[in-house]
């Protein structure tokens, strides 16, 4: 059973980590299919029900929607499991981590499913195209922590996560992913 001295290593091993920066190489653009704005971001105007439908399909695979990365990085040789000796399903980490959506609605962790309504649901304006940064940051607080202490030529310039992020990256393509990082999972090129 879970026990609070067990969660101890967990947090400062999350607090020491917190600062460090994943630099990872651009890959190269695949091809668009000709259904996208020029950024691989499918608008969903133009496709309709179909491009949802597909949307729907493909997301129960993607990284968003299995969400693999976690125990993929935790359980790595140099990761979080290698200081704490603590298996991932003994942390109870989504008794605060999955608590509630991007946009702060509350949700029950035990039974949880990532949907549309962690990123689409937009308080300020549910129609919103794209998805502001504040609602990928609700989720992905060491990317925002990264962005608050070291400068970005992409935020100097005014980019924000969906001007290199795609909506396949998002949303998935049907095939299932270890990590963002695998190739294959990441779309955003260097220009």
């Amino acid at each position: 059973m879970f026990q609070h001295t067990k969660l101890r290593p967990a947090v400062s091993a999350c607090l020491v980590a917190l600062p460090l920066v994943f630099v990872v190489g651009c890959p190269v653009q695949p091809p668009t299919d000709g259904n996208d704005n020029g950024n691989g971001n499918v608008n969903a105007n133009d496709n309709g029900d179909d491009a949802i439908a597909q949307i729907t399909a493909n997301f129960a695979t993607s990284i968003h929607g299995a969400r693999p990365g976690k125990a993929t990085f935790y359980e790595a040789d140099d990761g979080f499991f290698s200081l704490t000796g603590i298996p991932m399903s003994d942390l109870a980490c989504t008794r605060c981590h999955a608590a509630a959506l991007a946009d702060g609605t509350e949700v029950d962790a035990a039974t949880y499913v990532a949907g549309c309504g962690d990123c689409h649901v937009v308080p300020d304006d549910p129609t919103a195209d794209p998805v502001p940064d504040n609602m990928c940051l609700g989720c992905h607080g060491r990317q925002g922590a990264e962005q608050n202490l070291f400068s970005d030529v992409h935020r100097t310039a005014g980019m924000g996560c969906t001007d290199c992020h795609t909506q396949r990256e998002m949303h998935g393509d049907g095939t299932v992913y270890e990590s963002f990082l695998v190739d294959g999972a990441f779309d955003a090129a260097c220009e």
